[in-house]
């Protein structure tokens, strides 16, 4: 998939990687202040199981949130910033609705890692790991759903 720049955050640039097999970059421009980037993806209820991988280059402090967000959810905070969005960050944290609702998912992630996302569009579940982990997954995931970004530096 690709990042959507009309679904993009003010505090994120999205830098094309030169490789249309890799797509693009998505980088923080401003510190200390929240945003998030749609994919052009969108996956409908019940079309099956989606998977996909994010390759973290710069996540130092796991200030990084991995996961889906409907059409709706507002670019201008993290992913699960709002009701349309559930998302975990890098500190192991998974967040929908500004609230955390577990913290102490998976492994944490830092500079180097590869967070795949599971979608189940059937089950309504999503579910994370680190390249060669898996953790069980969050429920209540639901509606057609783009894979999104946020970050905070």
């Amino acid at each position: 998939f690709h990042f959507d720049s009309t679904k993009c955050s003010d505090s994120i640039a999205i830098v094309p990687s030169g490789s249309s097999a890799v797509g693009a970059t998505a980088n923080q421009r401003a510190t200390k202040v929240w945003g998030t980037v749609l994919s052009t993806t969108c996956f409908t209820p019940k079309s099956g199981v989606h998977r996909w991988a994010v390759k973290l280059d710069k996540c130092e402090r796991g200030h990084v949130f991995v996961g889906v967000t409907t059409a709706r959810a507002s670019v201008k905070t993290y992913v699960g910033g709002d009701k349309n969005g559930w998302g975990l960050i890098g500190t192991q944290a998974l967040w929908h609705d500004r609230n955390k609702i577990r913290g102490d998912y998976g492994a944490p992630f830092r500079t180097g890692a590869v967070v795949i996302a599971t979608l189940d569009t059937n089950a309504g579940t999503l579910s994370f790991g680190l390249w060669k982990d898996a953790s069980p997954p969050s429920d209540g995931a639901s509606g057609p759903l783009s894979p999104s970004q946020g970050m905070s530096l």
